[in-house]
């Protein structure tokens, strides 16, 4: 998926309630020929989940300690540490960036065999 295509459901979806909701409302758009027909909900609700979840959030899922995140994608860990105690935030597009950096790690596990929905 191209990060515009992303971007555009990252910032729709926290308008939806829930990601039922989200998938449902949601007509063909071209990037879904790039997935299987049944592939399309869970990319879905992985673009859901990002949009609407915190950093610690992410963390969680992705079963890393806050310093494991701040190495992996070069967050300082007094800026992540910051983000994720609410002093302050990142800007929209920098957490556009990383979600879609998630993304993308999600969905290679998913291709390798490894991810754990």
């Amino acid at each position: 998926m191209t990060f515009t295509s992303f971007t555009y459901l990252f910032n729709l979806a926290p308008k939806y309630n829930d990601a039922e909701m989200f998938l449902g409302e949601q007509g063909w758009a071209e990037w879904m020929d790039e997935y299987e027909a049944s592939e399309i909900p869970t990319v879905m609700e992985r673009i859901y989940f990002l949009a609407t979840t915190d950093f610690i959030g992410w963390r969680e899922k992705l079963k890393l300690s806050r310093a494991e995140l701040s190495r992996r994608f070069r967050i300082p860990l007094t800026t992540l540490q910051d983000w994720e105690l609410g002093s302050h935030g990142p800007a929209n597009y920098s957490k556009a960036l990383y979600a879609y950096a998630i993304f993308g790690e999600m969905q290679s596990e998913v291709k390798n065999g490894t991810a754990e929905e």
